[in-house]
């Protein structure tokens, strides 16, 4: 038994993985296991995590055919023997003191979730901007963890970042058919069961942006359902938190178009998708366009998208082939 295990995914970033592990084996906590689950990788991943198994006795690989990020966060917590469960990805790293800091937290507040911040690193290794400083936010009211989930964004949509209660993670769904939105999946299933969520401005976690990851893609057919269940998450949440209505379909909207988007990389055009995005927007838009916290880009490509879709492909496919997003 150990109080934290580290789950890491990995498919095919051995350049990175290295500069992963040695962070989390940096660590001032060190009563904590490693999981590695290598998850088919065409690289020499695979053999850099059989060496690490071999040199530190706190480091476990589970080899298991390709199968995606959710699988291989799932089989990764089956294996898990901590008290709490942090994931990172295995291009990422983070700060030496992250692990003791969350862990100092979620023991004194008897939380449920620790939520730290994170820094963008880009291809230059310069680190993007950061959140505005807060203090240290105590969520005992799930209204509350909803609004920092939407409004404010304190608490990122993205599975890392957040040390987790074993127990209480045991109890959340991993989808394995959506092409993005797992994190978010998750994050949200947390917001439902948690009693306690505690938020700190700290930033530990350094997120690299590749341009060659999965959020950078093309369209699949798995791209359907993802639309499928932001729609049905952002319902869920109107439904509960009416008073929210407002940021909520802003925040979602974005997320939504990403679907979209998405098809303009690979030229893959789902019209069925695109008339289920169009007319779900369409109810939106007022609400969209009325916010004054929905930036003026993401009001135009509502608006866009409703009444202008070929144009709205055409001129994100330009931007595409300019900038590689």
């Amino acid at each position: 038994m150990c109080e934290i295990s580290v789950i890491i995914p990995v498919y095919n970033t051995a350049q990175y993985l290295k500069k992963c592990v040695d962070s989390v084996l940096s660590q001032t906590f060190q009563n904590m296991e490693i999981l590695l689950v290598e998850d088919g990788s065409p690289d020499s991943a695979a053999q850099i995590c059989d060496q690490y198994e071999k040199q530190e006795k706190r480091i476990h690989v589970i080899h298991q055919q390709n199968s995606g990020l959710a699988i291989s966060r799932r089989n990764g917590l089956r294996a898990a023997q901590g008290k709490y469960v942090m994931f990172l990805d295995s291009d990422d790293w983070i700060d030496s003191e992250m692990l003791s800091a969350l862990y100092e937290r979620i023991e004194s507040r008897q939380a449920d979730v620790v939520c730290s911040q994170f820094r963008r690193v880009t291809d230059g290794g310069m680190p993007g901007g950061e959140k505005k400083r807060f203090s240290e936010i105590v969520c005992d009211d799930r209204k509350e963890m909803v609004y920092h989930l939407h409004v404010t964004r304190y608490i990122s949509t993205s599975a890392v970042t957040k040390l987790i209660r074993r127990e209480l993670l045991e109890m959340v769904e991993f989808p394995d058919n959506l092409a993005i939105g797992e994190e978010h999946d998750m994050v949200s299933q947390l917001i439902w069961k948690a009693s306690r969520i505690v938020i700190t401005d700290n930033v530990y976690y350094n997120y690299y942006m590749r341009s060659s990851s999965i959020s950078h893609s093309g369209y699949n057919p798995k791209y359907a359902n993802s639309l499928a269940r932001y729609i049905q998450i952002e319902s869920s949440f109107e439904q509960m938190f009416p008073e929210y209505r407002v940021y909520l379909r802003g925040f979602y909207a974005e997320f939504e178009m990403a679907v979209i988007t998405a098809m303009c990389r690979n030229r893959v055009y789902d019209w069925k998708v695109i008339k289920k995005l169009r007319q779900h927007l369409r109810i939106q838009v007022k609400d969209i366009c009325g916010s004054g916290t929905t930036p003026l880009y993401l009001k135009c490509s509502a608006v866009m998208i409703i009444y202008f879709p070929r144009v709205f492909l055409f001129l994100f496919r330009g931007i595409h082939l300019l900038t590689g997003r």
